[in-house]
């Protein structure tokens, strides 16, 4: 059974109600003149409810204690240390991921507890389809950039790899060829986990959960995304909020969460592929003897 009904007006009034005088409606958008809600009754109050909302509080309450981590780690953070934090990622991503899966299966994943529909339509027009993919297209690209240079300014790299050290989160970039491994397997985790969690099991979970409106959902969504990027400083929980954004209107765009899986390991991955071997020591060279 679907976790959640979407329903036009004229499936509310008479039968419907009649046939499930139990279940409470929320009201989650307006379009073409039609009031559309949603049969919040659902994965919530099912046995595993609990799990559900352990999940959505481990992802709010998340970013202050890795706060308090990754400041540490900051400071000092060794091979082992390195290794652990991407361990931990790994998996609180993935335990994450099976029980959103469990509460409302691999089509409730797939079509955000019913609510893939209600969002494209909403971009549905041309007039805002096409100049709305196109946006979310170039600022993909803009993130690929650097990449996407490469072949044409090797010096890129070297680029790249001197500012890696500067970034307040540098010290979570690997620097051996098993970190390398660890750090593939964190970004292949992240493009897959993370676009299920926050382009559409927490907008179900709002919107479908408590019967917000569906921007509402989406944005509230789109800020935990960010918040849990809390590590990477104040400029990326902002950057990783427009991020985070713009993938969700690319599931709306295209309908497509697989595509925005590939496009989320993707720019986590490129990292690879612009940090050269040894670029904590160019980003820390040694001083020089007198």
């Amino acid at each position: 059974m679907p976790a959640s009904l979407l329903l036009g007006r004229q499936e509310i009034d008479g039968r419907f109600l009649q046939a499930n005088g139990t279940f409470f409606l929320g009201h989650i958008g307006i379009i073409d003149g039609i009031d559309y809600y949603v049969n919040v009754n659902s994965y919530l109050h099912s046995s595993n409810g609990w799990l559900v909302h352990s999940v959505i509080l481990v992802f709010v309450f998340a970013p202050v204690p890795e706060h308090f981590w990754s400041r540490k780690l900051r400071q000092s953070c060794s091979h082992w240390q390195r290794m652990g934090y991407y361990a931990w990622i790994v998996g609180l991503l993935w335990a994450s991921t099976v029980v959103a899966i469990s509460a409302i299966g691999v089509d409730g994943i797939a079509n955000a507890g019913g609510l893939l529909d209600l969002g494209a339509q909403a971009v549905a027009n041309p007039w805002v389809h096409i100049p709305l993919l196109a946006l979310v297209s170039l600022l993909i690209l803009v993130c690929l950039l650097p990449s996407l240079m490469l072949p044409f300014k090797p010096k890129v790299r070297d680029a790249y790899s001197r500012a890696a050290g500067k970034l307040p989160f540098g010290f979570l970039f690997p620097r051996s060829p098993l970190e390398q491994w660890m750090f593939a397997l964190v970004s292949i985790s992240a493009g897959i986990c993370e676009e299920t969690l926050f382009r559409s099991f927490f907008v179900s979970y709002l919107g479908s959960g408590f019967g917000l409106n569906l921007w509402l959902a989406f944005s509230l969504s789109t800020l935990a995304f960010g918040l849990n990027h809390e590590y990477q400083g104040y400029l990326g929980i902002i950057r990783s909020g427009i991020l985070g954004a713009v993938l969700g209107l690319l599931f709306f765009l295209t309908r497509s969460l697989a595509l925005c899986m590939v496009i989320h390991a993707v720019l986590d991955l490129q990292v690879l592929l612009l940090l050269r071997p040894d670029w904590h020591t160019r980003a820390n060279p040694e001083p020089k003897a007198a």
